[in-house]
């Protein structure tokens, strides 16, 4: 080959070289970019992510605490009013008894029926020895004692209404004696020059009873012996008629 050409050849096979170099960093370089490219858009995504999660794990945390103080203040207010409830519960039954102790001492021989006051004695006894920690048992145990005070009260009202009647009763009964009584005296004043013995006599002697009625003896009868004996015995001698 002669000189010049091989010169020649040479310096293209350089260039062509150089070119197939330059395209091959090229490529090479494209490449790296693409996967740096790649990577940088993964880990912005990665961080966007946890910092995405970030703010919401926090929130529910927040709620969570949230609740839980809500709860625990609740039941606190919860606790209280039931030792609240607890302790006017006691004190209701407390106050109970003491009324029932002076409605059982006033009624003392004041009842119709006595059985009320030995079932009150009870129920107080059972009352005051009751203990509890709810306090629908201590009002449980206050309605009980008031059930036995309501029955003795009733019987004590009973009672005023029977005594009510027997003294009215007793009354009519002295007003109808005091009438007979005055009718005996009436007839008495008018039949009193008669009223002597019936000595010798043929008539029948009169007489008014305590009971209000009429005794007449026999015929001739001489006195007033044995007259009104089953009626209370003699209220006024009417005489001989």
């Amino acid at each position: 080959m002669p000189l010049y050409n091989q010169a020649a050849f040479m310096q293209q096979h350089r260039t062509f070289n150089e070119e197939q170099g330059t395209t091959m960093n090229r490529k090479i370089i494209a490449t790296i970019a693409s996967v740096l490219l790649i990577f940088g858009v993964s880990a912005c995504s990665e961080s966007s992510t946890t910092s995405n999660d970030a703010p919401t794990s926090t929130s529910s945390s927040s709620k969570q605490n949230a609740e839980a103080k809500k709860k625990a203040s609740e039941k606190k207010k919860q606790e209280a009013k039931e030792k609240q409830a607890l302790k006017t519960a006691k004190t209701t039954l407390s106050n109970k008894i003491t009324e029932a102790h002076s409605l059982l001492d006033s009624s003392n021989n004041n009842v119709a029926d006595p059985q009320t006051r030995v079932d009150l004695t009870n129920a107080i006894n059972t009352a005051t020895a009751f203990t509890g920690s709810d306090s629908a048992e201590y009002n449980q145990a206050a309605n009980s004692l008031q059930k036995a005070m309501d029955t003795v009260t009733a019987s004590v009202k009973q009672k005023n209404q029977n005594d009510a009647a027997a003294a009215a009763a007793a009354a009519a009964q002295a007003a109808q004696q005091a009438q007979a009584a005055q009718q005996a005296q009436a007839q008495s004043r008018s039949a009193a020059p008669q009223q002597s013995s019936n000595q010798g006599g043929t008539g029948s002697l009169y007489a008014t009873c305590r009971d209000g009625s009429q005794s007449v003896s026999r015929p001739g009868a001489p006195n007033y012996q044995g007259m009104c004996s089953h009626h209370g015995g003699i209220a006024q001698k009417l005489g001989l008629r």
